[in-house]
């Protein structure tokens, strides 16, 4: 069941429904910093002054059913989500979710946030978050290389880019300019990515991530990726010497998966479906180099088409801090559907 995000910030999710206060659907558009009241077993309620909201922070603490809190829901701004004061026990009372936002909040405030969202058509793509322009371009070559914005459905069903291979030599990809959003330490890198049920010939994993050129060396992973049916792998170079993580675990191909790499300057940990599966110690400044070559850069590296990515992605994000490992879960469990609100 779809419900409506109370400050206008769009889809919510909506498990299952009120019980024993009112059903979700009956939720109307209200105000961020509004609550909303009913009486025991009503089936709808109005918007209310916010002397009935509580703060997040209050969220989860259970209150006495004499509480003025009882039936009410409240709208918790900074975790774009709709809570419901519900009984749960004789005595008692607690808050729950019953809606809540699909992304991970903070996506506008991130140095990078690609949502890919643009429709049928689009060839290049807008960076929604605080770090500038850093459009992505659409870049093919070879015979039947193709980037198709606005196709299949993403994570929560929203559009996204599938990227198909050429089964000749050559590529399809989404590249950046040369030296856009380049975070020294702390970062985060993450992506949703569905692989499709086949690769051509030696693909076995695509990557995604950020190059860099200094002078006439060759290009190498400044933060980067792969992620493949095999396994699943995150560098951060520092000091020109890329480190990798490796994780023996690969992703389920025609699934969606979230993947992350975190670098908070003395260690990198690589994320799959929410979960810690290679930490790394390493220290410095990530090193981006100085040379003309410095792209991000995701379905296949410029350098060489060799790991290339059939299937689709969604939402990128690049981050100027480190999640905390419950961070990457709630981005994780957001967009599958099972985060409790964070109570």
């Amino acid at each position: 069941m779809s419900g409506v995000d109370p400050n206008g910030g769009g889809p919510l999710l909506v498990p299952g429904g009120a019980t024993g206060s009112i059903a979700a659907s009956s939720l109307s558009p209200g105000t961020a910093g509004q609550g909303i009241r009913t009486n025991a077993g009503a089936t709808a309620g109005e918007w209310a002054d916010p002397d009935l909201v509580c703060t997040f922070a209050e969220l989860s603490t259970t209150y006495a059913p004499s509480a003025v809190l009882r039936g009410v829901i409240a709208y918790a701004s900074d975790k774009l989500a709709t809570y419901v004061c519900r009984r749960t026990a004789a005595s008692t009372y607690a808050w729950r979710v019953i809606a809540y936002e699909r992304a991970l909040p903070g996506g506008a405030t991130a140095q990078a946030w690609w949502k890919l969202e643009e429709a049928a058509g689009s060839t290049t793509f807008a960076n929604s978050g605080a770090g500038g322009t850093a459009t992505l371009t659409a870049t093919t070559s070879g015979s039947g290389a193709e980037v198709n914005a606005g196709t299949g459905s993403g994570p929560w069903g929203q559009p996204c880019v599938l990227l198909v291979q050429s089964s000749t030599p050559g590529a399809a990809y989404l590249e950046s300019l040369s030296g856009v959003i380049e975070p020294a330490q702390p970062v985060t890198f993450a992506l949703w990515v569905k692989l499709a049920p086949t690769f051509f010939n030696s693909d076995t994993f695509a990557r995604f991530g950020k190059k860099w050129n200094s002078g006439f060396t060759a290009p190498t992973n400044a933060i980067a990726m792969n992620v493949g049916a095999i396994f699943n792998a995150s560098t951060v170079s520092v000091g020109g010497v890329a480190t990798a993580g490796t994780s023996a675990r690969g992703v389920t191909q025609g699934e969606w998966t979230h993947v992350a790499v975190t670098y908070n300057g003395t260690s990198q940990i690589a994320y799959l479906n929410g979960r810690a599966r290679a930490a790394t110690a390493q220290s410095g400044a990530i090193d981006y180099g100085t040379g003309s070559g410095r792209t991000w850069y995701f379905g296949s590296s410029p350098a060489s088409s060799a790991d290339r990515l059939n299937g689709q992605l969604s939402e990128i994000r690049v981050d100027g801090t480190a999640w905390y490992a419950a961070t990457v879960l709630e981005a994780y469990q957001r967009g599958v559907g099972t985060w409790d609100g964070g109570l």
